[in-house]
């Protein structure tokens, strides 16, 4: 998979981007939200920073996460104040370095390797990401590029699954966790 997203240009990754942001735009769960939590765009990921900036011109709370040092597998979510306010963390990721959030996000906008139509995720390993999704209660949405769309992925019992998934082309509600 890793491979796959490699291949894409710049320009497709940066396209497909711009559709999938227009999209979300739509949402009213993501317009409207109280806060919404995201992510920082890694190669191979939709890059939702557009996005993150129209939100909080509209007052949105934005959370990017955070590894907390020392204690392996944990996350916590920062408040997003701006490019100029990321670090690069031991592993070379982009971090805020705002205010921990402490309450559970009303958005979640949830990064992948891999996503099947029916909501299985296949996550880049750790299962950060999974830990914090079981107790976050929120609307979760996977936005992704277009390779990240397949028939199937490997899971675990820990596994979350996602509601939506927004693609360049299409938006599709998954019903079904099995």
């Amino acid at each position: 998979m890793r491979h796959r997203l490699a291949m894409l240009s710049a320009d497709d990754v940066a396209r497909q981007s711009l559709r999938v942001t227009e999209l979300l735009a739509g949402f009213d769960e993501v317009l409207d939200a109280e806060s919404v939590f995201a992510f920082w765009p890694m190669a191979g990921e939709v890059d939702l920073r557009p996005l993150l900036g129209r939100l909080q011109e509209r007052g949105v709370l934005v959370g990017l996460p955070a590894v907390v040092p020392d204690v392996p597998g944990q996350m916590v979510f920062r408040q997003f104040t701006g490019a100029q306010d990321l670090r690069a963390n031991r592993w070379g990721l982009l971090e805020p370095t705002g205010a921990v959030i402490a309450r559970p996000p009303t958005t979640f906008l949830v990064p992948c390797l891999a996503i099947t139509r029916t909501g299985r995720r296949l996550g880049h390993g750790g299962g950060y990401y999974d830990r914090f999704l079981a107790r976050s209660g929120a609307h979760l949405i996977a936005p992704i590029l277009n390779p990240q769309l397949v028939p199937e992925v490997p899971t675990e019992p820990h596994d979350q699954f996602i509601g939506t998934i927004v693609t360049p082309n299409e938006v599709i509600h998954a019903q079904t966790r099995a």
